[in-house]
């Protein structure tokens, strides 16, 4: 979706098929959260943050994943930058949820 009105009600996301309880329940960030959350991300030293992981995925907590844990890792958060980036240019919300 990429209208609606920052006033939506996520609240129908909040139930067991969506939300497990694991976390807060989706919720609807306004456009200037949207905003701050992009600048933050632009200014996150990831080199910085990779370096303190083991190499190890087993040992970053993960022993089934198999791969680079640092390519992993960077290749999502240059997707989720570039996303944040996009829909703060763009003025819009983004429904938060935790999977």
């Amino acid at each position: 979706m990429t209208g609606g009105d920052a006033d939506e009600d996520v609240g129908f996301l909040d139930h067991p098929d969506e939300h497990d309880g694991f976390d807060s329940p989706p919720r609807l960030p306004s456009a200037a959260a949207v905003s701050d959350i992009s600048r933050a991300l632009n200014q996150l030293g990831l080199d910085g943050v990779l370096a303190r992981l083991p190499a190890a995925a087993a040992a970053c907590g993960c022993p089934g994943f198999s791969g680079a844990v640092r390519a992993y890792l960077t290749g999502h958060f240059a997707a989720a930058r570039a996303f944040f980036r996009e829909a703060a240019r763009q003025g819009m919300c983004v429904v938060v949820r935790i999977d």
